[in-house]
């Protein structure tokens, strides 16, 4: 288990596939918009280039976004750079989920 957590893989990543597509489900398309920007590593957030990248919509948007990611504990917005409360969810998203969702928008 500790080797998943510091060296994920696409197996440990299946493990947990079912329960990241329901937490994906239950996202609006503006959170997971800013959880790619997350990904990503963005740190500002509320810039006018991210928030055209990302279709953030506007700049007001993203406290109630963040508020909203760190309320289900996806992302923790306290210190100085977004960070994800779970790492393997970190790279399953940035590896498996996000490189295909592009592929099908």
């Amino acid at each position: 288990m500790i080797k998943c957590l510091v060296q994920p893989s696409r197996n440990s990543c299946d493990i947990m596939r079912f329960f990241y597509e329901k937490i994906i489900e239950n996202l609006s398309h503006l959170q997971v918009n800013l959880i790619k920007a997350v990904a990503e590593d963005e740190t500002m957030l509320s810039s006018t280039e991210v928030i055209r990248k990302y279709d953030l919509v506007t700049s007001g948007n993203i406290e109630t976004l963040k508020k909203a990611l760190a309320n289900k504990e996806i992302i923790n917005f306290s210190g100085s750079k977004p960070e994800f409360e779970d790492p393997l969810f970190k790279y399953w998203f940035k590896r498996l989920f996000y490189k295909y969702s592009i592929i099908l928008m």
